[in-house]
């Protein structure tokens, strides 16, 4: 809502927060003694922070702490269970110091707005309200929402109903292998549903050998209530069955090694209560080289459905995402040379398919190519995004019913502080129904420039339609700067229909409008 992620931070997907530290300087900070878990001291992830046994006043003091304050607030956890019981939130947010010190950090505004407990709270308050709308801070996702540029108000649309939760779709053929095979059945999975089979799928993967396959058996339901590990490069896990995660906390498939192959199979969440922060709430987390995705459904997770993070050469193909709190597709960490061959996204949380680079990765997502993306729906956040990323494409697109743009390209600052998106190509496609929420004024696609330094550039959107974006947004497509003006934007052959036009704040020259038609009368080009 990423997405941290103009304000922008680290998407919690991205970035997962390990609370170990952060309650030890809790304890530090109040002067009294919190209760940690034994996985904590050991250094493991606590993913549900301790009940701490600090006082009002030493709660207080942790909020009046600016750094301390911005360090808990990576994830929203932290601040809700030190603020405890209901009557200690309330003090604390009636409080005019600690109004003050939130105020101060758009990004504790943000994560406080994010937590469903404290969010209330937030809004209860008038300043801290009215800040949020200010800020049009997203709830989720960690790319900016534009102040909307003032236009006389018109009669706000009926919003599109949400797309409905679809059928649960069936995975693609397995492709047919010469590998030798074994069944996870064999090292004592029992494939019922019901059962934790998390040590006898970990043994089956860790027996892995290159070249061969094991196989997840179509019809079966392997449970697992911890995170499962891929780590025998050259091999392929295929077989037509599901791998249901039950620990929303610990419930990640990770492919870490070089030349996997996953195809065929169902990676599924069975409940999640909140959007989590941490890589072992993701669907499935990929890093290596030359790892394949395949004819895969990723079926709910607590963060991001398939995280891409330090990968090269990866593919991605035909891969199906839906019912996630986060991102749909999150490519980030200086992840290269990928190719994203016919993805759907259904139902996102945040972003449908997202490059995203952060300043302190120390490397730019490039070279990647998307190709026929689908997105329907984003409860919170973008359709296609490029937030940081260079050479970047994606080729006859298909968005609608997103939250915020349909397509949204630029570069983030403080507290966020991207990389700018450069040498970006989208080309052909059809954007509808998008920016369905009237808190945010984005636009069917919007390009954002949010850094002094540096600004997006090369940038070339074409032979797009652009429909239905709601009238009381200020377009449905435009190029908006709160810092360096961005160059070389180009958006070329676009049809706008239902919707209302370009508008932005850059200068003339940091774009081209070339052969525009709105609402079936032809542009002249600028």
């Amino acid at each position: 809502m990423s997405s941290v992620p103009s304000p922008v931070t680290p998407r919690s997907t991205k970035r997962p927060h390990r609370t170990a530290s952060v309650l030890v300087a809790l304890a530090l900070a109040g002067g009294s003694a919190v209760v940690l878990a034994p996985t904590a001291l050991a250094g493991t992830t606590a993913t549900a922070v301790p009940k701490t046994s600090l006082n009002f006043a030493q709660t207080r003091n942790i909020f009046l702490n600016a750094s301390l304050l911005h360090s808990m607030a990576g994830s929203p956890a932290n601040i809700r269970q030190l603020a405890g019981d209901p009557a200690t939130s309330a003090k604390l947010f009636a409080d005019p110091a600690v109004v003050k010190a939130v105020l101060a950090d758009p990004y504790v505004l943000q994560q406080l707005w994010n937590d469903p407990t404290l969010q209330p709270l937030v809004a209860a308050n008038a300043q801290l309200n009215a800040a949020v709308g200010k800020l049009l801070l997203p709830r989720t996702t960690p790319t900016s929402r534009p102040t909307a540029t003032p236009t006389t108000p018109a009669p706000t649309p009926t919003v599109p109903a949400p797309v409905p939760a679809p059928t649960t779709p069936v995975p693609a053929p397995v492709p047919t292998s010469s590998n030798p095979q074994v069944s996870v059945l064999a090292y004592g999975a029992k494939g019922d549903g019901v059962t934790d089979d998390s040590v006898a799928l970990q043994k089956a993967f860790d027996a892995m050998k290159p070249g061969t396959d094991l196989v997840i058996p179509a019809g079966r339901t392997f449970a697992h209530a911890d995170v499962l590990h891929l780590t025998k490069a050259g091999t392929r896990l295929t077989g037509g069955g599901m791998l249901l995660a039950t620990n929303e906390n610990r419930s990640s498939v990770w492919v870490q090694a070089d030349n996997i192959t996953v195809d065929g199979i169902t990676v599924k969440m069975g409940t999640t209560t909140k959007r989590g922060d941490a890589w072992e709430t993701t669907g499935m987390r990929v890093w290596g080289t030359g790892d394949t995705i395949r004819n895969v459904l990723i079926d709910g997770a607590a963060s991001a459905g398939l995280y891409i993070g330090q990968s090269a050469n990866f593919t991605v193909d035909h891969v199906t995402v839906q019912n996630t709190r986060a991102d749909g597709i999150h490519m980030t960490l200086g992840s290269h040379d990928g190719t994203i061959i016919s993805p759907k996204v259904i139902n996102s949380g945040d972003d449908g398919v997202a490059v995203v680079s952060y300043g302190g990765d120390g490397a730019v997502v490039h070279n990647i190519t998307v190709t026929d993306p689908v997105v329907q729906g984003t409860a919170w956040g973008r359709g296609l995004s490029v937030v940081g990323g260079d050479h970047i494409t994606y080729r006859n697109v298909n968005v609608s019913k997103s939250d915020a743009a349909g397509i949204y390209l630029g570069e983030e600052g403080a507290p966020w502080n991207t990389y700018p998106a450069s040498n970006v190509l989208i080309d052909g496609g059809v954007v509808d129904h998008c920016n369905t929420d009237t808190t945010i004024d984005h636009g069917g696609i919007l390009v954002l420039s949010g850094q002094k330094a540096s600004a997006p550039n090369n940038i070339t959107v074409q032979n797009v339609t652009v429909s239905n974006t709601r009238m009381s947004a200020s377009r449905s497509a435009g190029v908006i700067s709160y810092g360096m003006q961005p160059t070389s934007i180009v958006f070329k052959n676009f049809t706008i229909s239902n919707g209302p036009g370009f508008s932005g704040n850059a200068v003339a020259s940091a774009y081209s409008l070339i052969n525009w038609t709105l609402n079936g009368k032809l542009q002249a080009n600028h």
